[in-house]
């Protein structure tokens, strides 16, 4: 066994965990300071001429860098997984919640679009933490057991006794999963600040990115019960390997809410869930747009001042007409 694989390695993933759960702290604290210090950031960034990486790149062109070093490294992390022959060949499409985000945010900085984080940064940012906080990564029993059996390994072996994933910070995959959730967590704050008020959430944004939204996991479970189906009578290797559950909204589902979080309940509690964790998220959102930070000489927050809900909702409304129009504008 060795770093480069998805199983185990030697280190499991409760020895990991407080090492682990330290990388999402720091992910909190950074956003944190992203937010206290927002408009310093901001004016940092847009100070007219600046230029950035060796005084050659635009802000516009600083993202779209990035946006092909996440991409790339997206897909260096596909070619793994397919090198190494990972058995659940359905995840190597990015449609679980996380990955989903990993991919897109990268391709609205390639395309100059990354103001258009306004229509799915909620979701990515608390996708991310819960992400972190239920993490799967720890021992499973059925994921040991499909190791075992597609694998074809031998009983009293390291790699049948290390089968499944029960990843620690001795395996790649530990730390990607943390680059990916950290990655999701932190730019889009860092995003939003960077394009101030050409990234506010207003409520066209808002209620068209969560259209958007229920649309795509409509589709996924569209996707999870086609494929499902369509693989019911194959072999178990096929199976192993399709029986998708994008979303959580497959047939395994997920046990953090028992029953609830699996099908058949899974896409209306998901959804709901969805819904309810994106408003109170723009709630939050407009919440902490209305409070404003003076500094001392030594940059340490010494006033903190907020203005009324109602004046910075007032700034983020748009008639229903706009709303209603699917158009997204620029």
């Amino acid at each position: 066994m060795n770093f480069w694989h998805y199983r185990r390695n030697v280190v499991d993933f409760s020895s990991s965990k407080p090492l682990f759960l330290s990388f999402f702290v720091l992910s909190l604290f950074v956003i944190l300071f992203l937010y206290i210090y927002r408009k310093r950031v901001y004016n940092y960034f847009n100070k007219e001429g600046k230029k950035f990486i060796f005084k050659t790149l635009s802000l516009e062109n600083l993202f779209v860098v990035i946006g092909i070093f996440t991409t790339v490294y997206n897909l260096i992390r596909l070619g793994f997984l397919i090198g190494v022959d990972y058995p659940y060949i359905w995840e190597l499409f990015p449609l679980h919640l996380c990955r989903f985000f990993s991919f897109s945010i990268p391709l609205l900085y390639i395309f100059k679009k990354g103001h258009k984080i306004n229509m799915i940064s909620i979701l990515a940012v608390f996708g991310a933490i819960f992400g972190f906080l239920f993490a799967d990564l720890g021992a499973d029993p059925v994921a040991t057991q499909i190791d075992r059996e597609y694998n074809n390994l031998k009983e009293g072996t390291r790699e049948w006794n290390n089968a499944g994933f029960n990843l620690g910070y001795d395996n790649v995959l530990f730390w990607d999963f943390i680059f990916a959730h950290s990655f999701v967590l932190i730019m889009p704050v860092f995003t939003h600040i960077v394009y101030g008020k050409k990234a506010k959430i207003k409520l066209r944004n808002f209620v068209q990115g969560s259209v958007m939204m229920l649309g795509m996991l409509v589709l996924v479970l569209i996707g999870n019960v086609a494929l499902y189906n369509g693989i019911k009578n194959s072999n178990n290797i096929v199976k192993i390997q399709w029986t998708s559950n994008w979303f959580y909204l497959g047939a395994k589902g997920i046990n953090t809410l028992g029953k609830l979080s699996q099908w058949p309940f899974s896409p209306i509690i998901f959804g709901l869930a969805g819904v309810l964790v994106n408003m109170l998220g723009y709630i939050f959102y407009i919440f902490m747009s209305s409070i404003d930070f003076d500094f001392n000489k030594h940059y340490i927050p010494n006033k903190v001042s907020r203005k009324k809900f109602k004046a910075v909702w007032h700034g983020l409304k748009t008639p229903w007409k706009e709303i209603l129009n699917l158009k997204i504008k620029d």
